[in-house]
């Protein structure tokens, strides 16, 4: 299976039909539901629905137990998606921005703290 070694469910995976996942494709919940005392509230579904024949590429995250990816999707490189689409759908980043600053440049409202 080659790059499915290396995801925690695979089977999982598999088992929804996901034929061609990427490296670093997360999966996961958009937050944790909880009660009036907040408590995380524990066996509720938190991850997405792939339906039958998805690409995910790689880097990409999808989020959000409601989120559901029609059969037929592709879900491009380096995607962040917390809704749903329909099915033989196709979701990309569009003309992305790369800014470079040199040492002289301020780096206003930087922290790089993590």
């Amino acid at each position: 299976m080659g790059a499915l070694d290396s995801l925690p469910d695979v089977a999982w995976l598999v088992a929804h039909g996901l034929r061609d996942p990427y490296q670093g494709v997360a999966q996961g919940a958009l937050s944790f539901p909880r009660d009036a005392q907040g408590n995380i509230i524990r066996g509720r579904k938190r991850h997405p629905t792939l339906q039958d024949h998805v690409v995910v590429y790689a880097n990409a995250t999808v989020l959000g137990g409601n989120t559901v990816i029609g059969y037929h999707s592709a879900i491009g490189s380096c995607v962040w998606l917390t809704h749903s689409v329909e099915p033989y759908t196709v979701v990309n980043v569009e003309k992305p921005s790369l800014r470079i600053r040199g040492k002289d440049e301020p780096h206003w409202g930087m922290n790089y703290q993590i």
